[in-house]
């Protein structure tokens, strides 16, 4: 990998299968999470299909993006309608 190359974060999973070891952690990396920028977001993880693409683009208000840890890593989600989409390497 050179040095103008990033690691881009890989979807992990949605709360509704949640992706993490039991519902505590769950409940807590949502609970210590920062709201971040769209921008910030597409910069560290992987695209979303370009339907929800699509969507974020056509309804921007029903979206918000955030930022937690979970085990001393970054972990981004975004949450639409109340389901957080979770993407961490």
């Amino acid at each position: 990998m050179t040095g103008n190359e990033r690691l881009v974060l890989p979807f992990r999973g949605s709360c509704v299968d949640n992706p993490f070891p039991d519902t505590d952690t769950l409940i807590d990396v949502i609970d210590r999470a920062r709201e971040i920028t769209r921008r910030t977001f597409f910069k560290h993880c992987e695209s979303p299909p370009p339907d929800i693409c699509d969507l974020m683009r056509w309804f921007p208000q029903s979206y918000t993006w955030y930022k937690s840890r979970y085990e001393g890593k970054p972990v981004y989600f975004y949450e639409w309608s109340r389901i957080e989409f979770f993407y961490w390497r």
